[in-house]
């Protein structure tokens, strides 16, 4: 039997857009600010400043990092400060594994291909498998292959699951009813729109590797239209 968790909000909701801080020097790079309120029983606010820098992995470092400052919202002070990339990447995969479940038309099946290979990738397959997926094959897809057959390794070790490294991108799309987009990329290069007559559904976590093209012949759905449409997003 399909399970489901109901998530009531409080009643009182503010989420303002994003703002992003860019480099000139570093197109690759940016810190977004999100803040937020909770209003209603709980009557806290708060803002998450998260950073992305993809170069940061040529050094050994963590592509992102983020920190999260909690506020009383009836005072305004400050209540914590939290290392909060964990918290993010946790945020991120449990909403894709929700949404999952309710978009896809045969949910807790069928083969999943992975677009990019890094944390968000691992942190969402870890939802997926809590939600008690079970996929008869997986296909794996990154720019870089060695990423790619590391993360085989980890599903085959911590998960007991079998992985196809796929030498390209148009083999993990077009064996896979689930996808997962989780790459750094910046600029779009999924235009084929072949590649999708099979009807996947796409998680699109990375927002930047689909065409228009593809985006306009798919069935869209969003949380936030208002917000998908902002500038930030558009430019993509």
């Amino acid at each position: 039997m399909r399970q489901h968790t109901v998530f009531t909000l409080p009643e009182v909701t503010v989420n303002p857009d994003s703002n992003f801080l860019r480099y000139p020097d570093k197109p690759s790079a940016r810190i977004i600010a999100l803040p937020a309120h909770l209003g209603g029983t709980i009557q806290k606010s708060g803002i998450k400043w998260i950073s992305s820098f993809p170069e940061n992995r040529a050094s050994n470092l963590a592509r992102a990092s983020a920190v999260l400052i909690l506020n009383d919202a009836t005072t305004g002070y400050p209540l914590g400060c939290i290392e909060a990339s964990l918290i993010s990447a946790t945020r991120t995969a449990a909403s894709a594994a929700l949404a999952a479940e309710h978009i896809c038309p045969n949910p807790f099946e069928g083969t999943l291909g992975i677009i990019g290979t890094g944390v968000i990738a691992r942190t969402t397959v870890e939802w997926l498998l809590f939600r008690n997926w079970k996929f008869r094959m997986i296909n794996l897809y990154d720019a870089d292959r060695t990423e790619a057959e590391h993360f085989s390794t980890w599903l085959r070790d911590q998960h007991n699951l079998r992985a196809d490294v796929r030498s390209r991108l148009e083999d993990a799309v077009s064996d896979s009813s689930l996808i997962l987009f989780t790459t750094t990329t910046l600029d779009p290069y999924l235009a084929d729109e072949k590649l999708i007559e099979h009807a996947p559904t796409i998680i699109h976590l990375s927002l930047r590797d689909i065409c228009v093209n593809v985006i306009l012949a798919s069935q869209n759905i969003v949380d936030d239209v208002d917000h998908c449409l902002t500038r930030e997003l558009r430019s993509i």
